[in-house]
C-alpha cells in the first residue's frame, strides 16, 4: 500500500514494436492486495504513459479464458475482447487457449 517500502506486483509493458505503435501490457499483484483498486489504478497510468510518453496507438493483453478477475480489470480500464486465440500458449504438456482484449487511443480518455 502507499507508504510501504515493498513490492506488492507488477505492471509494464512487453513485446513493444514501435514501427506499430502498439505493446502488449503484463500485470500481476500478490493475492493479499486484491479488491483493492491498486491495479486499477497502476493499468490507468501504464496506459496513460503508453500513450503519452511511448506514442501507441494500441495497447494489448492476453489473458487465460477463465481469469475472470483479469477480464474484470481489462473492462475498466478499456479494453475491449477481440477473441481466442487457439492452442497459443504451451504449458507442461499441452497447449492452452488464450484470450486477446485491446484498447486504442482513440477510445481511451486521458483523464
Amino acid at each position: 500500500m502507499r507508504g510501504e517500502d515493498r513490492i506488492i506486483g507488477t505492471c509494464g509493458f512487453e513485446n513493444w514494436h514501435k514501427k506499430d505503435f502498439k505493446a502488449e501490457v503484463g500485470f500481476g499483484l500478490s493475492p493479499d492486495y486484491w479488491q483493492k483498486g491498486i491495479m486499477t489504478e497502476a493499468l490507468m497510468e501504464v496506459i496513460k504513459f503508453g500513450y503519452k510518453e511511448l506514442e501507441l496507438n494500441r495497447i494489448e493483453a492476453i489473458i487465460y479464458p477463465d481469469n475472470f478477475r483479469s477480464r474484470k480489470l481489462l473492462e475498466k480500464c478499456g479494453f475491449r475482447e477481440e477473441g481466442y486465440l487457439r492452442d497459443y500458449h504451451f504449458v507442461k504438456d499441452g497447449f492452452l487457449d488464450m484470450v486477446i482484449f485491446s484498447v486504442l487511443k482513440k477510445q481511451f480518455t486521458m483523464e
